[in-house]
């Protein structure tokens, strides 16, 4: 799949309804391509909470998603000691089909929230979330359990989406994110990183309900998620 087209609109200190507003005039400009037209096909909103020192990290990341998985991602960039203000990127991205003239779209947006905008995400995001579609969240670094961002945006979104191998506070921070999981669906990419290494463990039951210790190849994050795995499954401790 090859980018057919893009568009781009950025402004400084501006209002959500300018940004709706070059939503709708960078999807209109989008239908005047000579490629052929664009198909709206989101399947999700997808946040993304990104503080300072992750923003390089989620650009490279987010890149590549909007190809594979077509939707409307909403990139939060917090500055709270920052003057009181928000600054916007957005961008349509058209996607060629093969062998059709047909583009599958997807939208970008990029937001800058200074000052008091930072604490209420939420009023932000809510009207640019496209309707009944899922809400994902992924969480840059250690989410502030219990602060005023994330308690927002988890009482917006269906799914949160983490990165323990991001976090400096294990295990404990694992007993604070699993209080949010009557509130919302949670996937840490730690533990989906853990999957082969499960899969081996699962290849050798029942024989390793005898094991006493277990070596494994893997950061911090995932040795804690596959030894509560292995606990948890056991019945015991290694």
């Amino acid at each position: 799949t090859a980018l057919a087209h893009r568009h781009d609109w950025a402004a400084d200190d501006v209002r959500l309804d300018d940004v709706e507003r070059a939503l709708c005039e960078l999807r209109e400009a989008a239908t005047h391509e000579d490629e052929g037209p664009d198909l709206r096909t989101s399947v999700m909103t997808h946040i993304a909470w990104v503080p300072r020192d992750w923003q390089e990290a989620a650009l490279e990341t987010l890149a590549g998603l909007a190809e594979r998985h077509p939707s409307r991602a909403i990139i939060l960039f917090p500055e709270p000691g920052a003057p009181d203000g928000l600054d916007a990127r957005a961008t349509m991205l058209a996607y060629s089909l093969p062998g059709t003239r047909r583009h599958v779209a997807a939208e970008v947006v990029e937001l800058k929230l200074r000052g008091r905008g930072a604490s209420v995400p939420a009023s932000i995001v809510l009207p640019l979330l496209i309707p009944d579609l899922p809400v994902f969240v992924r969480w840059r670094g250690q989410p502030p359990f219990g602060e005023p961002e994330l308690e927002q945006l988890v009482d917006l979104a269906d799914r949160l989406v983490v990165d323990s191998s991001e976090w400096p506070d294990l295990p404990e921070a694992y007993g604070r994110l699993a209080a949010l999981f009557d509130r919302i669906m949670c996937s840490d990419i730690a533990w989906r990183r853990t999957a082969s290494v499960r899969r081996a463990l699962a290849a050798q039951w029942p024989g390793i309900a005898e094991a006493q210790e277990v070596r494994v190849a893997a950061g911090p994050a995932e040795t804690l998620l596959l030894e509560g795995w292995l606990r948890s499954r056991l019945g015991r401790d290694l």
